[in-house]
């Protein structure tokens, strides 16, 4: 894992935090001194199979802005894997009625994972384009983004990953209660296509 503002793999752990379904470490890079916050969550942090909560690593690899853990269970053996990634947007969310609540990257994987159902996207697709949105959302520098802005952000790389998913998410996004209305929507996909 390198830093995300100078790139380099200088980095040191200032506190670590146990969630429910996660661990979530505040860093430091060495060189630059820019402090991020990493989240790791498992494919199940307890043991998927036995629920035990204490793992032991086996191994680990970096991959371009996560990291990847073998961990094993000594209760009963069963080997799984954990993924640590830059928590690069630390920002409130500005809701459509007003409220604000943190950052969720979990609340836009959901949502894109089922528009995608049973569709011929991969979730690795699905987190690269997740991973994206939150580039994008870093980039921006803003502390705090309105929820709206994020869901066109979604529906924009949406669109190009997969038409029929797209309109499934922006049938509920941008609330459309008609048909009359999806049929617009179609319509507009079809004459770009053409």
């Amino acid at each position: 894992m390198r830093c995300p503002a100078c790139k380099e793999d200088d980095l040191r752990v200032l506190e670590t935090r146990d969630l429910d379904d996660a661990i979530r470490r505040r860093r430091e890079c060495g060189h630059c001194s820019h402090r991020f916050t990493t989240f790791e969550r498992s494919e199940s942090l307890p043991c998927p199979r036995c629920a035990n909560r204490e793992t032991r690593l086996i191994g680990w690899g970096g991959a371009a802005g996560s990291l990847r853990r073998q961990r094993e269970c000594p209760a009963c053996g069963h080997r799984f894997s954990t993924t640590e990634r830059v928590d690069a947007v630390t920002l409130w969310v500005i809701k459509r009625d007003g409220r604000r609540e943190e950052y969720d990257r979990a609340k836009i994987s959901r949502g894109v994972r089922i528009a995608c159902e049973k569709r011929p996207v991969s979730l690795e697709a699905v987190e690269r384009l997740v991973d994206t949105v939150e580039r994008e959302l870093a980039h921006s520098g803003e502390v705090e983004i309105a929820s709206t802005r994020i869901g066109d952000l979604v529906i924009a790389h949406l669109r190009a990953l997969d038409p029929i998913a797209y309109i499934r998410f922006a049938s509920v996004y941008r609330e459309m209660k008609t048909l009359e209305a999806i049929r617009r929507e179609v319509e507009m996909l079809l004459s770009q296509e053409a």
